[in-house]
């Protein structure tokens, strides 16, 4: 399995400070447990795969002129440290019609909801682009297998 950037504690042992010498029972990092400890963002000890993939499935549905995104992102995207932002587009043929944007790290999960309002009639398909913290697009994924048509 590959790293996810977040480290997760899943036993806890008790030890001596001075040394660290182990002095009682371990015990399952548990979360009913006041000695638990939850998952943090580490990414230097838990250093994702660096990929720029490119989803393949996203559910888009219609209400009015209102088009619902929903997907899930790799976590070796979400927690990518060269990726600052994703850049969530409907395209009609060339040309941009609604976007929004996405700032990494989600620190929720890797679901994803969100919507594109007030879009126009016509066949749309759905653009992300993976961008840098200088505002660069590293990678631009064209979804033309997930389109949308609005009457």
């Amino acid at each position: 399995m590959a790293n996810t950037g977040k480290k997760i504690t899943t036993s806890l042992k008790l030890v001596y400070q001075i040394n660290n010498a182990p002095i009682g029972p371990t015990k399952p990092n548990d979360i009913n447990d006041p000695d638990y400890i939850p998952p943090v963002i580490d990414t230097v000890s838990c250093p994702t795969t660096i990929n720029l993939v490119c989803p393949t499935s996203a559910i888009l549905t219609i209400s009015g002129s209102n088009v619902y995104l929903e997907m899930s992102l790799p976590s070796s995207i979400i927690y990518n440290t060269s990726i600052a932002k994703i850049r969530f587009s409907l395209i009609n043929v060339s040309t941009s019609v609604s976007n929004f944007e996405m700032n990494l790290p989600n620190p929720t999960n890797n679901y994803f909801r969100n919507f594109f309002g007030s879009v126009p009639p016509g066949t749309h398909f759905l653009r992300l682009e993976y961008i840098d913290s200088s505002n660069t697009v590293l990678t631009t994924c064209n979804l033309n297998s997930i389109t949308i048509t609005i009457p």
